[in-house]
């Protein structure tokens, strides 16, 4: 089954199913109509990544996310975007083998664009660093949530999920 892509944030879906059986007795070709249970969909997000290698083993990095988001009130955001560049740490392929180095830098984000980012990496090496960028949303905690936060955003203690990550190796 294919649904058009709706143009909201987390929207719900129900579905009302029947089966259809066409070599029935004629009148019972269709089966009693059930509801399923309510399914959150999650927004569709494209990521584009560019890296530009100098000749020097540096490369210029940038991110960049689009896709429907969360429309904030004027006050508050309640979602914030990280993006992170890490380096293999060991000469294993597992996933729980990399350090972070070193943050996007953000730049301007708009319309459909969720996040954009970018940084300079020096003593570049092929598969060993890789660039994740993560959407978080963010809801009141009793504690202070220890994830990274824009510098203009009140300190009021909150918790996150995460809602969104992407994670490319440098090439």
């Amino acid at each position: 089954m294919e649904l058009a892509e709706p143009k909201v944030y987390f929207p719900f879906i129900r579905l009302a199913l029947a089966r259809f059986q066409p070599t029935s007795e004629k009148g019972a070709h269709i089966s009693a109509v059930v509801r399923a249970e309510y399914a959150q969909l999650l927004p569709s997000r494209k990521a584009v990544y560019r890296f530009t290698h100098d000749g020097a083993g540096g490369v210029h990095i940038e991110a960049e996310v689009s896709g429907v988001g969360f429309l904030p009130s004027a006050s508050r955001s309640r979602t914030a975007w990280t993006g992170v560049v890490e380096r293999r740490a060991g000469p294993a392929s597992t996933e729980l083998e990399w350090e972070a180095i070193g943050t996007l830098l953000p730049g301007p984000a708009g319309g459909d664009v969720r996040f954009q980012g970018s940084f300079d990496l020096t003593g570049f090496q092929a598969d060993q660093f890789r660039v994740v960028v993560r959407e978080l949303e963010l809801f009141p905690a009793a504690e202070p949530d220890p994830a990274p936060s824009d510098a203009g955003r009140d300190r009021e203690a909150h918790g996150h999920r995460v809602v969104y990550a992407d994670a490319r190796v440098v090439v």
